[in-house]
């Protein structure tokens, strides 16, 4: 009897074991984890890792538009990026919101059309002030870009014309401080200066090495 309820007892501890060896097996993999909507299509997606979600998470509509992107780091949000659409037109993305760690939004991107090589963007400092704001065509920055310092008043202007941008420094009080044309980060041709009393007080000329 005593032998009986021992083989018993082994067995038991025995069948334990492989389940938690099994569970211990299935919690270290790293596999792709995919939820869909009632049709089939994507709901979320993204790797799990050690049982918690890991790097790039996916977010999609019942209209199969990327709605959001989450960036985990072992079950923790690192980043976000939000999309919104035109509900009249299916596609039709009009504004992307990129958020940091701290659910504190960084980016900002608005488009007019179906074309978005083209775009508004604006960027934030970490108190949410916004930072800087301007048009970007093909990678590229265009037209007149404006930069504010941290506490919220304009700092400088940027009009940008191919490789050149005419950069304008402003004092606190939105006077002039300095403006000139810039090449390739140099500066070049003629440059003006002024005080806080916005007294022109210095011409320079600036030449590029090839332009």
């Amino acid at each position: 009897m005593t032998k009986s309820l021992i083989i018993n007892i082994s067995k038991k501890t025995i069948a334990t074991l492989l389940l938690l060896f099994s569970a211990t097996l299935i919690y270290a993999q790293e596999y792709t984890s995919t939820i869909v909507w009632d049709n089939g299509e994507k709901r979320e997606e993204g790797i799990i890792k050690n049982g918690k979600q890991n790097g790039l998470w996916n977010f999609w509509n019942e209209k199969v538009e990327l709605t959001e992107a989450r960036f985990y780091v072992k079950g923790e949000i690192y980043s976000r990026t939000k999309y919104f659409y035109k509900s009249e037109e299916k596609g039709f993305l009009y504004e992307i919101k990129h958020y940091n760690y701290d659910n504190v939004l960084t980016r900002y991107k608005t488009y007019t059309s179906k074309d978005t090589s083209s775009f508004y963007a604006k960027f934030y400092y970490e108190n949410s002030t916004l930072k800087s704001e301007g048009k970007v065509s093909r990678n590229k920055n265009v037209d007149e870009w404006k930069y504010y310092h941290e506490y919220g008043t304009l700092k400088e202007t940027r009009k940008f014309n191919n490789k050149k941008h005419l950069l304008t420094k402003l004092w606190k009080d939105g006077g002039k401080k300095e403006e000139g044309i810039v090449y390739f980060d140099e500066k070049v041709g003629e440059w003006n200066k002024w005080n806080s009393s916005n007294d022109l007080v210095e011409i320079i000329n600036y030449k590029a090495d090839t332009i």
